[in-house]
């Protein structure tokens, strides 16, 4: 079973990057808690653009059924029969004042990104075959089909593929004329679809990471924005610091740390996939145990910071030819470890929240933050060209430990010490509830000064 379902993930990432090309209004990929699995979709309209399709392909180890209703974000679903262009054509205005008011109408959405939203229970005419009135406010429970290699965009014959299922759900939708680039020209009643899994004949429910509901936008209006390297991670970042309903420091360590693993995954199969960047790393690995062979028999040498041959006139053919090895992996893997450093800079000089909607245990704060500061040291070792960046990344992470309750603890006994209330007002109790979000070098100071 676990062979399977590991083909069946493999083919699940074959096959995500035809099914992101064809979600030509929206795409959004999930990857669901406890290792259970994978969901995307890719939202597309029909050729005379009176319907847009939701297309899901899930890949998960327990077969589960779609919960979902119709997401309304801005609040106005719920009294209109129409889209809100339509609206606006009966109103008799003005070609002028129908091209005002879409662009007003893109603008608002794009800052209502992360708004609060409620769930609308899906019309009878937009329930696939097979749905189940589960709550007729809000929600029905549909069953996925098996996926169809084409639709999938996977390879047919493939045992893995028992294990991909898929659905689509058909929405009702308009066109009208495109206000500048990043209007697609559709327009819908309703602002995406919300939905999470549950297990089929269980009760274990599956929503994204960090616990919210999946939400996905059926005209994703600048999405596009961001163009460069990373651009996937570049969304996540985005998404976790301005919509995530809790953000603590624990919830962007532990992101970061996912961060880096996708990235160890990227970098193995890139050395695999790719002779010149294997070349380039067998290079690397030969230079840096010369290094460590003139290190050992003349300890005075000090190893440099990253093992790339030195630009001299000498050597400028070998370097010539060394850059060129896997010129586009490298530059998007140090684009990589530069939107980290920039990320962790941001939240250490306190620029980001630290603490949102949210209480963190410190025992989990310590550890989140060792495990992230473990995994980035082991990345020092592992990619050697990229160790500058890397020390950056470091000098914005706490060092972490097993001593976060003790240290927690510790305060409290200072303070019970000294006759200090457990009372709002005062700064030790302040202080108390930072450290349950970040710890700073400044906090030894303060320990030091009351700790007797």
């Amino acid at each position: 079973m676990a062979d399977t379902f590991h083909e069946a993930v493999k083919l699940f990432e074959e096959g995500k990057p035809e099914r992101e090309q064809r979600g030509t209004l929206s795409y959004r990929c999930v990857t669901l808690p406890e290792g259970v699995g994978f969901l995307d979709a890719y939202v597309y309209p029909n050729d005379a653009i009176t319907e847009v399709y939701v297309h899901f392909t899930v890949c998960t180890r327990v077969p589960c059924v779609l919960h979902w209703g119709l997401l309304d974000i801005m609040g106005t679903a719920q009294t209109q029969t129409e889209s809100r262009w339509e609206t606006w054509k009966k109103e008799g205005l003005s070609q002028e004042e129908l091209e005002k008011k879409r662009e007003e109408e893109i603008r608002k959405r794009m800052a209502f990104r992360g708004a609060p939203s409620q769930w609308i229970c899906p019309p009878p005419e937009m329930r696939p075959p097979g749905t189940v009135l589960v709550d007729p406010v809000r929600a029905v429970q549909t069953p996925f089909e098996e996926a169809k290699a084409q639709r999938a965009g996977l390879a047919a014959g493939n045992a893995g593929l028992q294990l991909l299922q898929q659905l689509t759900i058909r929405v009702p939708a308009h066109k009208c004329p495109r206000i500048n680039e990043e209007d697609p020209g559709v327009d819908t009643l309703f602002d995406g679809i919300a939905c999470c899994l549950k297990e089929v004949n269980g009760h274990r429910w599956f929503r994204s990471n960090d616990g919210r509901d999946i939400q996905i936008r059926l005209v994703e209006f600048g999405a596009s924005v961001y163009k460069g390297l990373n651009a996937e991670m570049v969304e996540k970042i985005v998404e976790a610091e301005v919509e995530w309903q809790h953000m603590t420091l624990m919830h962007r360590y532990n992101l970061m740390h996912s961060f880096l693993d996708g990235f160890a995954s990227r970098h193995g199969a890139s050395v695999q996939g790719n002779a010149s960047f294997q070349r380039r790393e067998a290079l690397l690995a030969d230079l840096a145990r010369d290094w460590t062979d003139c290190h050992f028999h003349s300890p005075e040498l000090l190893l440099p910071m990253t093992f790339s041959p030195p630009p001299l006139p000498e050597f400028s053919p070998r370097l010539e030819d060394f850059l060129s090895l896997g010129a586009a992996v490298v530059e998007e893997e140090r684009d990589f470890w530069a939107w980290l450093y920039v990320w962790g800079r941001f939240a250490f000089l306190g620029l980001l929240d630290w603490q949102r909607n949210y209480n963190t245990k410190p025992r989990e704060l310590a550890s989140a933050s060792e495990q992230l500061t473990f995994a980035t040291a082991r990345a020092w070792r592992k990619y050697t060209e990229y160790r500058p960046l890397i020390r950056d990344c470091l000098s914005t992470m706490g060092r972490g430990g097993a001593q976060g309750q003790a240290i927690r603890d510790r305060i409290l006994d200072i303070m019970h010490k000294h006759k200090i209330p457990e009372s709002t007002g005062n700064f030790y109790e302040q202080w108390h509830q930072k450290l349950h979000n970040n710890t700073t070098p400044d906090d030894v100071g303060i320990c030091e000064v009351r700790k007797y």
